[in-house]
């Protein structure tokens, strides 16, 4: 017969600290072999994958004049970049000027994007100049009810 020690045999404290043991050794591995995601579709793709569509609209930049008035008076110019080469360059409205004030769609030769965002870019009377980003819906599907 085992000992026992006020009622407590040391069968009754294996057997409880067993099924404690058990339950943590199943805990871990279902914490290692949970499965990752099921969304399906790429939202983005991998840092080392290269995208086959460009980044941004080639020949075309967003312009914000620091007010409507300046934007207003620019029409066809002419800019200098860095190099000194004279890039020309047509502004135009478009639906985004009625909502943001002196925002203009700059249309360049295509080779000449990032340069005339450069020569805008040092300019007094603009705020900001960027590429025309392109934007991609995500065929993502969220796998959450």
């Amino acid at each position: 017969m085992p000992r026992s020690f006020i009622g407590i045999t040391s069968q009754t404290v294996r057997m409880p600290s067993s099924f404690v043991v058990l339950f943590a050794l199943m805990l871990l591995l279902i914490i290692v072999m949970a499965p990752g995601s099921n969304a399906t579709g790429d939202a983005q793709p991998d840092a080392g994958q290269k995208s086959s569509r460009s980044a941004f609209v080639p020949g075309e930049v967003l312009v914000r004049y620091r007010s409507e008035r300046a934007a207003a008076r620019q029409s066809v110019q002419t800019l200098a970049n860095s190099d000194g080469r004279q890039i020309p360059l047509q502004l135009q409205r478009f639906e985004g000027s009625d909502i943001v004030p002196g925002l203009r769609l700059a249309h360049v030769d295509v080779d000449d994007t990032l340069a005339a965002v450069e020569a805008l870019q040092a300019r007094d009377d603009v705020l900001y100049a960027e590429p025309n980003y392109r934007w991609y819906r995500t065929t993502a599907v969220p796998n959450d009810p």
